[in-house]
């Protein structure tokens, strides 16, 4: 585990078939990758889409295309890192360190 209750602020930037997340890296040298997903208020997430740690504390962003006009999302942030257990490295994820407030796609 990343920590105890690891929750990242997610800023959500809604645009015409797309949002924008931005959020800052853990600067945890564990941390290889960031998944996002829009979830829409009724469903599934939409697809997924992983964003490269960079581990010195700086906003990071990435946009996601592709969604349906008029319809309110939240993103959601996992992150994947590795881990060590009886001496042995494995790589895991952390779901949901971090929640946007739900936006309305334009």
């Amino acid at each position: 585990m990343l920590g105890p209750a690891t929750n990242i602020p997610v800023t959500a930037t809604p645009g015409t078939g797309t949002i924008t997340a931005h959020w800052t890296d853990l600067s945890d040298p564990a941390v290889l990758t960031y998944r996002l997903a829009a979830i829409p208020n009724n469903g599934a997430p939409t697809k997924w889409l992983t964003v490269a740690a960079t581990h010195n504390c700086t906003t990071l962003s990435t946009t996601i295309t592709g969604l349906t006009k008029n319809t309110n999302y939240q993103i959601w942030l996992d992150a994947v890192h590795t881990v060590t257990a009886y001496g042995m490295n494995a790589v895991t994820q952390e779901t949901m360190i971090g929640r946007s407030v739900a936006v309305a796609v334009l």
